[in-house]
């Protein structure tokens, strides 16, 4: 960390328990790390550009579901589906009030 701006690797709590452990680029969550949201009851493992998801990586909720995928800009972009089939298209919107549709 330089002048108080993460770089590097590391671990971050945030007020609302949330937590990411991984990578940082000019006090940005950037490359490869792990986001569990506390609220949310989910954990993303994978790349992330600018504090968004990107690229590669897979999401795992508290009830053991999993899907692994590959994002853009935040948005999950396709879906490997169980059983090694062929991925298929997904993407996932989200309303004002924050629930996907």
């Amino acid at each position: 960390m330089s002048q108080n701006v993460p770089s590097g690797r590391g671990e971050y709590h945030f007020a609302n328990g949330d937590t990411y452990d991984g990578e940082w680029v000019a006090g940005a969550i950037h490359g490869r790390g792990t986001y569990t949201s506390k609220a949310g009851g989910w954990k993303y493992v994978g790349g992330f550009d600018q504090g968004m998801r990107n690229g590669q990586g897979y999401m795992v909720w508290q009830n053991g579901a999993r899907r692994d995928g590959v994002w853009r800009a935040g948005a999950m972009l396709t879906v490997t589906a169980a059983g090694g089939k062929e991925p298929s298209i997904f993407v996932e919107r989200r309303t004002g009030s924050g629930e996907a549709q």
